[in-house]
Formats: C-alpha cells, structure tokens, sequence
C-alpha cells in the first residue's frame, strides 16, 4: 500500500515504500520456511513442493526489491548530494538528517529492520 508522501523527497518515499516492501517479503519468506519444515516434519511431499515452488518465487521478489532499494539509495544520494555513487546508509542518513531528520531516521530504523529480518530469514531458511 503506498505510504503518503512526507513532502521531503520523492526519491527518500520510495526508498522507505521499498525498504517496506522488503520487510513484508522477508515476513512472508519466514512463514514459507515455517511451514516447509512443518511439510518435512510431516512427511507431507507434495506440500514440500509445493512450498519450495513459493520460496523461490518470494525469494525472487525480495532480490528484485533489494536491487531496487539499492538503486532507490544511489538516486537519493544523487539528490542529497553526497560525493559517492555507492553511498552508505551512513551518508545518507546523515545528509537526510540535515535535510529532514524525520525521514532521515525512518530510512535508518527500516534499513535496521530489514537486516534483522534478513538475518531471522536465514536462521529459518538454515534450520
């Protein structure tokens, strides 16, 4: 669902959309491995792959968003102004800071989230 814009930056709003969309990707990637190793526990094959079929198609999406956000990030470095083509998610929370600390901070507590969900993913991905 897209988010009202803050009025800021219109490459800062989609870079939080995408960082968004990611954190629902990786929530739906977490239940797709809880319920595979539900099917494995079972014995259920056909529900296994079934499953597996739906992993890589989440697994797709999340790769296509974070190259997105990837993408998004580089734009809004453009825009703010920062001297690297690849900038950290330092550099860009520092310049959006200066320029709206709110949205500087929504971008840095999604980048955040995204990495402790991306780190749960695997945990569950490797159990």
């Amino acid at each position: 669902m897209p988010r009202p814009s803050n009025g800021n930056s219109p490459a800062a709003d989609a870079l939080v959309e995408t960082l968004e969309l990611e954190i629902e990707a990786l929530d739906a990637l977490e239940t797709l491995y809880d319920r595979q190793l539900d099917a494995v526990r079972a014995g259920n094959v056909d529900v296994m792959g079934g499953r597996t079929t739906e992993i890589q198609k989440e697994t797709a999406t999340l790769q296509d968003l974070s190259a997105q956000s990837e993408r998004q990030a580089r734009l809004l470095g453009r825009v703010l102004g920062t001297d690297a083509d690849e900038p950290s998610l330092e550099a860009l929370t520092k310049a959006l800071r200066e320029a709206a600390p709110e949205l500087g901070t929504q971008i840095s507590e999604a980048r955040a989230t995204v990495a402790e969900r991306a780190e749960v993913v695997e945990q569950r991905r490797t159990t």
